[in-house]
């Protein structure tokens, strides 16, 4: 039987190589090539190559708008972009056109057989546009990340409109299904909750390295946040929370690496609490393929998420898989997503949002050993290796594009197993 060609369409994706940007979910097309023949299309951005092949993959950029300065300027995310201009609004339906267009010539020119379309607005949206007008009816599956349906409230017709038409729609986690549901999907759509995964032979704990260590916070505590500097990922209270641990560990060093929209004002904030540069340091984004031996490395790592201006908030951050795979001391926040992956005091940390209290005494309590943060490592790896290995979720999401293709909906069924599977 020959293989069936699958078309990925996604709005974030690697630029060039080593790029940062949305490298999960190249590794997942690069898996799903084992099964299929995977084509990829993604916008063009600025120093990208309009076709080339990545991880073995060919990927096609299109474009959508002419200059700089567009909705996915400096790399950033399309929702934090349109939230800072107003005027790239008048950029949306253009994207959507383009998109749409570009959809169908992918059909018609590799015969694709399966759209597998990253975020539902805006690419579910374009992909049963393009489905709708081609001959050849490809099945559209969609995959909800967060800002696309916790953000956008305004817009929920557009979503209705765009999930009720496809084959399965999966989301990242159980509370981002539910809102799904909430705003109201049709019975016949499948369904499931499938995380993206994470390739636990790269993120391990056996990258852990004292140079590393030693060259970024010298013989003192290590802190480490990884991602995005947007307003939902609450870096401000993390670094809010920073004089009260540097008041009881001097000597402690939080690293923050990554970019985004909101690096003017950290820093900026940084400065007005008179924090020490050398000791809260901004390193901007680095590739994926260098971030295991800080997450491996680090003493603590923190995820202070929040639920954003709009009801925006993560669906579940891959940096905290990723900081799990490595057998990180995970601090984080409660929200619905992230307990339903951690378990305080067991797999890591919660504590409330916006509070950098609670985040200075969770951080000093880990550092001065008065939490067992050993066992929580281990516990944190061991769940990620069941819940996240990106060879596991891979199979799921190939197996419910096979099963909702037989007319079964996944439901529930799919989904990281409970924290509480842990045994201690």
């Amino acid at each position: 039987m020959s293989r069936k060609n699958l078309l990925v369409v996604t709005s974030s994706f690697p630029r060039w190589k080593d790029d940062h940007i949305a490298q999960f979910i190249c590794d997942l097309a690069r898996r799903m090539a084992c099964e299929y023949n995977v084509f990829v299309l993604a916008p063009h951005a600025k120093g990208a190559l309009p076709q080339e092949t990545m991880a073995g993959i060919p990927v096609f950029r299109f474009k959508f708008w002419i200059g700089a300065r567009t909705l996915l300027k400096g790399g950033n995310a399309i929702l934090p972009n349109l939230r800072t201009s107003g005027l790239l609004w008048f950029q949306v339906p253009f994207f959507i056109l383009f998109e749409t267009l570009a959809i169908i010539r992918m059909i018609r020119r590799f015969k694709i057989d399966i759209i597998h379309a990253h975020w539902v607005l805006p690419q579910c949206l374009a992909a049963v546009i393009a489905a709708a007008l081609v001959r050849r009816k490809p099945l559209v599956f969609g995959i909800a990340h967060g800002a696309d349906i916790f953000g956008l409230r305004g817009a929920n017709r557009l979503k209705r409109l765009a999930w009720n038409r496809l084959a399965g729609l999966s989301a990242v986690s159980r509370a981002l299904l539910e809102e799904v549901r909430r705003i109201g999907i049709r019975g016949n759509v499948a369904t499931g909750v499938i995380p993206m995964g994470v390739d636990s032979e790269l993120f391990s704990p056996d990258r852990a390295g004292q140079e590393l260590r030693k060259r970024h916070a010298g013989s003192g505590p290590f802190l480490l946040y990884v991602g995005r500097l947007s307003e939902k990922k609450g870096v401000r209270y993390l670094i809010e929370a920073m004089p009260e641990v540097l008041s009881e560990f001097p000597d402690a060093h939080l690293l923050l690496i990554g970019d985004g929209e909101e690096r003017g004002r950290m820093i900026a904030l940084r400065n007005e609490l008179n924090l020490p540069a050398g000791q809260v340091v901004f390193a901007g984004a680095m590739p994926n393929s260098a971030l295991p031996p800080f997450f491996a490395s680090a003493d603590v790592f923190i995820g202070p998420s929040i639920v954003a201006r709009g009801g925006d908030r993560e669906g579940f951050p891959v940096t905290f898989m990723e900081a799990m795979s490595c057998g990180a001391a995970v601090i984080a926040t409660d929200l619905e997503s992230v307990r339903e992956c951690i378990r305080d005091g067991v797999n890591g940390f919660i504590v409330p949002q916006k509070s950098p209290g609670h985040i200075a005494r969770a951080i000093t309590d880990i550092i001065g050993g008065k939490k067992d943060a050993g066992l929580v490592r281990r516990n944190a790896r061991a769940f990620a290796l069941e819940a996240f290995d990106l060879a596991k979720i891979t199979g799921k999401y190939c197996a419910f594009f096979v099963n909702a293709n037989g007319g079964k909906s996944a439901g529930d069924a799919i989904r990281p197993p409970a924290p509480s599977n842990i045994r201690l």
